[in-house]
C-alpha cells in the first residue's frame, strides 16, 4: 500500500500543480478584463513575454546559456510557433465573438486533449476520466449558456485556438522525455519576445499609472502559470489533466464576486459544482493509478 501511494504522488503533485497554473491564469484574465482596451493586445503579449524570460533567468540561472541545449531543437521551435499563434487566435476570437461563446468554444481544448491522449500519446484514458471531462463540460456550458448567435470566422479561429492548447499539452509530453521545464519554458520565453516585438512596436500605447498594475499582473501570473502548468504536465499524464482546467471558471466566479460583486446564479453554482466534481474524479483517477 505504501509503494502504491509512493507511486501516485508525482500524479497527485502534477494535479496540485495544474490547479495553481490555473489559479494563475485566472487571475491574469481578470487583470486584462479590468483593464480593457486601454492596452493593445500586441503589447500585452510583448510585456508578457518579458515577464517570461525574466521568469526563466530566475529557475534557470545557474544553467546560463546551457539552458538552451536541447536535444529535440525541431519540437521546441515547433512548441514555440504554436503558442505564439494560439496566443494571437485566442486574443482574436475574444475580441470578435460573445464572450459567452468564445469561452465555451476554448473549452472544448479538453475534448481535444483526452483524443490526443488517447490516440497519439497512447495512454490508457479510463472511463472515469472520460467521465470527468465530460462533466466538466456538461457544468461548462450550464454556467456559459452560449447565445448561438450567428456564425462568423472567428468561431473558428477559436476552434484552432483550443486544438492549439491541446496540442502543446500534448508537445510538452514528449519533449519532456528530453529537456528540462526550464528549456522548454527558455524557447517559449525567447521566440514569442522576438515575435511580439515588432507588432508591439508599431502598436504601442502609453500605460497610465491605473493600468501599470494589472499590466505587470499581466507580466508576471502569465508565465508563472505557464510554467506550472509544464511543471504539472511532466509529472502527470494529459488525459488526468483535461478536466482541471474547468477550475478556471471557479476561481473566476470567485474573482468576480470578490473584486466586482458580481453574484452567481443558481445555474453557476449548480456548474460550478459539476466543474468541481469532474476535477475531483480526474484526481481520484490519478490517486488509483499504480
Amino acid at each position: 500500500m505504501m509503494n502504491s501511494i509512493i507511486r501516485s504522488t508525482p500524479q497527485l503533485n502534477g494535479v496540485v500543480l495544474a490547479v495553481a497554473s490555473v489559479a494563475m491564469f485566472a487571475l491574469e484574465t481578470a487583470a486584462a478584463r479590468q483593464i480593457g482596451a486601454d492596452v493593445p493586445t500586441s503589447q500585452l503579449a510583448f510585456l508578457r513575454s518579458i515577464g517570461g524570460l525574466c521568469l526563466v533567468f530566475v529557475v534557470a540561472r545557474s544553467d546560463g546559456f546551457s539552458v538552451f541545449l536541447t536535444t529535440a531543437l525541431g519540437l521546441q521551435f515547433l512548441r514555440a510557433s504554436l503558442s505564439i499563434i494560439g496566443v494571437f487566435a485566442y486574443f482574436y476570437a475574444f475580441a470578435r465573438l460573445p464572450l459567452a461563446d468564445a469561452t465555451a468554444i476554448t473549452y472544448t481544448k479538453a475534448f481535444f486533449l483526452i483524443a490526443i491522449a488517447a490516440f497519439f500519446l497512447k495512454e490508457q484514458v479510463s472511463g472515469r476520466r472520460w467521465f470527468g471531462t465530460i462533466l466538466g463540460a456538461t457544468g461548462t456550458f450550464i454556467i456559459l449558456r452560449p447565445t448561438g448567435s450567428q456564425f462568423e470566422a472567428a468561431y473558428l479561429v477559436a476552434l484552432l485556438s483550443a486544438g492549439l492548447s491541446a496540442a502543446l499539452i500534448a508537445l510538452t509530453k514528449i519533449i519532456e522525455k528530453r529537456d528540462s521545464a526550464r528549456t522548454v519554458m527558455a524557447y517559449v520565453a525567447t521566440l514569442s519576445f522576438l515575435a511580439y516585438s515588432g507588432p508591439a512596436y508599431y502598436s504601442w500605447a502609453p500605460i497610465s499609472g491605473a493600468d501599470a498594475p494589472y499590466v505587470l499582473s499581466i507580466a508576471i501570473l502569465g508565465p508563472l502559470g505557464q510554467y506550472l502548468g509544464i511543471l504539472a504536465i511532466r509529472a502527470t499524464d494529459a488525459s488526468v489533466l483535461a478536466p482541471i482546467d474547468y477550475l478556471r471558471l471557479f476561481f473566476a466566479a470567485v474573482i468576480g464576486f470578490s473584486f466586482f460583486g458580481i453574484r452567481p446564479d443558481l445555474a453557476s453554482i449548480m456548474g460550478m459544482a459539476c466543474i468541481v466534481g469532474g476535477c475531483l474524479i480526474s484526481a481520484s483517477s490519478a490517486k488509483r493509478k499504480v
